[in-house]
């Protein structure tokens, strides 16, 4: 169990610490574009553009041009200090790279803990409380189909309090099936881990709990799927469900939260919390219903959009509800985001057939912090769309200019009637952009003698009306 420990360092470390550096290098540019500036000063990395190299002190392992590498493709790459420090280009990274003693040890640990299982098996390392469940195939309340890489939690209660290792952790594609009527329970330092595809359905429930600081309830390497998925409560500290690749949630039911504080997170170098957190797309569609509840970020993209259709979606970030890096579109949906810097955020926001509630927290405090005195109930950098909808209050969408001088920037945003950003907005589906009836505004005042109209569906149902011409 010694190496297996080492090798569980190393898979941590991986998971949170060198996964994190490409979004943060991402989400660095989005602070200092001007959502959360203050904070992009306490992020300490190094974002090497061209080459985009990534290591980890505590591991040697890292990513180039957003690939892992390892010793024996780049054996020069290894580092005994932290390389945060020697932010610029490559050459200055190089520098302060030598070998390490330790490095090579874990690598044989990690060769060593796979080393008994077939390179064609769909899950070739698959570890349940610390145990090898390839070996034994099931336990109290689980059972795991090697020919399918599938794990079915029946019941289970998978409890490892062990820091720095993962209650489930699997290396290949695992399907994860949740019974029917079933109640599970998964804890650890990360509850699920898998270096891989990572698909989780069933119409059970899951508590999957993060027990230690920089830790999460469900993280995959690859594409996170969650389907037709019953209940799924994700308790992270530092973040709730996290992917390096595309995260698509469809028609699940999905409550996510992380608790550690940005403070705490700038701290340790390590992600924005987030409830949700994406490297790359997040998608939610088909009748999904989500709740997040973070201390910075209920939901985001670190490197491309947020897509939100047909589902019901429920967000709260201290300082952002959700936000798309390069876009933000809700279809069909509907969407309550507040936060204290913005409810919405994103470089394009477009919004089609949707209740949206957008909020800015009015916390004074919260907003010194991030070094700003206005919040947003939406923030775009480049465009705001609406298509069957309206703004139900007398708001308008404009430019707002935040700052002064040389720190000034144009804000897309929602005005209300003193050209200000506005705090609260609501919006509404609308095919019918405009309708008077008898001098009546139909979208105000939807119903009238003999008359009243559908803003959904864009209907006027006639029932014995009288308008005159010319009212």
């Amino acid at each position: 169990m010694k190496k297996s420990k080492r090798l569980f360092s190393l898979i941590l470390a991986v998971c949170l610490i060198i996964s994190s550096y490409p979004q943060q290098a991402v989400y660095a540019e989005t602070m200092e574009s001007g959502l959360f500036p203050e904070y992009a000063q306490d992020i300490d990395l190094w974002d090497g553009s061209e080459t985009n190299q990534f290591i980890s002190p505590e591991s040697g392992w890292g990513h180039w041009n957003d690939k892992k590498i390892s010793p024996e493709e780049y054996p020069e790459v290894v580092v005994d200090e932290p390389f945060w420090e020697n932010k610029g280009d490559s050459a200055a990274v190089l520098d302060n790279m030598k070998e390490s003693p330790d490095f090579f040890a874990i690598m044989e640990a990690d060769e060593e803990a796979s080393a008994t299982n077939t390179e064609d098996s769909i899950v070739s390392t698959l570890l349940i409380g610390g145990e090898d469940a390839i070996a034994t195939t099931s336990g109290e309340g689980w059972s795991f189909d090697a020919a399918t890489g599938t794990l079915i939690l029946n019941g289970a209660n998978i409890v490892h309090p062990v820091e720095g290792e993962m209650a489930i952790y699997a290396v290949g594609d695992l399907t994860i099936i949740l019974e029917a009527g079933s109640e599970n329970y998964v804890s650890g330092h990360i509850a699920i881990g898998v270096d891989g595809n990572c698909t989780l359905q069933g119409e059970g429930s899951l508590t999957a709990e993060s027990l230690y600081d920089l830790g999460g309830s469900v993280y995959a390497t690859k594409n996170l799927n969650i389907t037709d998925c019953g209940k799924l409560i994700a308790k992270g500290t530092m973040v709730g469900l996290l992917c390096d690749n595309i995260t698509t949630i469809t028609n699940s039911v999905i409550y996510a939260t992380a608790d550690m504080t940005i403070a705490e997170a700038a701290e340790m170098q390590a992600l924005p919390p987030a409830a949700i957190a994406g490297n790359q797309e997040v998608i939610i569609r088909e009748g999904s219903f989500i709740n997040t509840e973070s201390p910075f970020l209920g939901m985001y993209s670190a490197s491309t959009s947020v897509t939100i259709v047909d589902s019901t979606v429920q967000a709260n970030g201290k300082y952002c509800g959700i936000l798309g890096t390069t876009s933000l579109t809700i279809t069909n949906s509907t969407v309550e985001a507040s936060g204290v810097r913005a409810g919405l955020a994103g470089e394009i926001l477009a919004i089609t057939n949707s209740t949206v509630s957008a909020s800015a927290i009015e916390d004074e405090a919260a907003l010194e912090e991030l070094g700003f005195s206005i919040g947003y109930s939406i923030w775009c950098v480049n465009e705001i769309t609406l298509d069957k909808c309206r703004i139900i209050e007398d708001a308008t969408i404009g430019d707002f200019v935040e700052g002064e001088g040389d720190s000034a920037q144009t804000v897309k945003t929602v005005l209300d009637e003193d050209n200000f950003p506005a705090k609260n907005v609501s919006i509404e589906p609308c095919i019918v952009a405009a309708l008077t009836v008898g001098g009546v505004d139909a979208l105000e005042t939807p119903v009238g003698e003999g008359w009243s109209f559908n803003k959904t569906t864009g209907t006027l149902t006639l029932n014995g009306a009288n308008i005159e011409t010319g009212q």
